[in-house]
């Protein structure tokens, strides 16, 4: 099972390149590979940093995830320690959520990796022991500190659902999976990702008929899931041929959660395909249950 914080250790990395002139600017180039920003779904203009250095004032960049962004930082000292504070923000429906935060010592001589650690235990605006980032990840409501979402800013519950047996009261009927040990269990249905898996799409149940979008809409897929150890899942719907509507990570706890995914379509999709992905946590066992697709009046 890969571990998102090691993920964000790993290719959440800034590069320093200090000037030889006290007063000009330092070049800090960010890296964001196609591999982390695809677990983290940010959208890929929204997202923000705010770098501190030496104790100075925010620095906020807005940068594009889908490259390295190069942005012009101050108060960096040639040759000299200076110290970095970078966090990193998530723009979700015009609201910052601040989500983790990175720190480190060093000396700038030209070329400067920073690969601190993030830190998430900074951000649980709403004191339930849960950060911001996984709260994020399970799309929950909470902003930042001094902008709290309020209920209604959460998707509500589907009225009627699309999907036929989505409580697997008629077991396994209109779904497939691909998995072992697949059974049902009173109302529920439980599999073990491959053990071989090494991509999200590897291991999945997925709906077997094809659904028709209209466009136009907001739709609300939701389905509660949990798993024998902490893991993620991947939650899809896509549009035939070959075109990616919906594909969000979700965090996936021991006990069941409900998981709510809000989308627009703008335009129309006769034959649409839903899907849940389990293949990047291999050899665990996820249990589904409740599945549902509708869309807002």
């Amino acid at each position: 099972m890969k571990d998102i914080r090691a993920l964000l250790t790993l290719f959440f990395s800034v590069s320093l390149f200090s000037c030889t002139s006290d007063d000009a600017d330092s070049q800090v180039e960010l890296f964001l590979s196609d591999t982390i920003r695809q677990t983290l779904q940010f959208d890929e203009t929204n997202l923000i940093v705010q770098i501190s250095v030496n104790g100075g004032v925010d620095q906020t960049f807005e940068i594009d995830t889908s490259q390295s962004t190069n942005v012009m930082v101050t108060g960096i000292l040639p040759e000299e320690q200076n110290s970095i504070r970078i966090v990193w923000i998530e723009v979700v429906d015009g609201r910052n959520v601040e989500i983790s935060q990175q720190t480190q010592d060093f000396i700038a001589n030209g070329n400067t990796i920073i690969d601190a650690q993030h830190d998430y235990s900074l951000y649980d605006y709403d004191n339930d022991s849960i950060t911001n980032f996984d709260e994020r990840l399970a799309d929950t409501c909470v902003w930042s500190l001094s902008d709290q979402c309020e209920a209604g800013d959460l998707p509500t519950n589907p009225l009627e659902n699309l999907l036929v047996n989505g409580n697997f009261s008629n077991l396994n009927a209109n779904w497939f999976v691909s998995g072992e040990n697949a059974n049902f269990l009173e109302g529920e249905y439980c599999l073990t990702s491959l053990s071989s898996a090494t991509n999200a799409f590897q291991s999945q149940i997925g709906y077997s008929e094809g659904i028709q979008l209209e466009g136009g809409r907001n739709y609300v897929y939701a389905f509660d899931i949990k798993a024998d150890q902490p893991a993620s899942a991947v939650a899809v719907v896509n549009g035939v041929p070959n075109t990616n509507i919906v594909n969000q990570h979700v965090s996936v706890s021991t006990s069941y959660e409900r998981k709510m995914i809000q989308f627009p379509t703008f335009r129309s999709w006769p034959d649409a395909r839903l899907l849940i992905n389990i293949g990047d946590s291999p050899s665990v066992r996820f249990c589904f249950d409740n599945i549902s697709l509708s869309f807002e009046e």
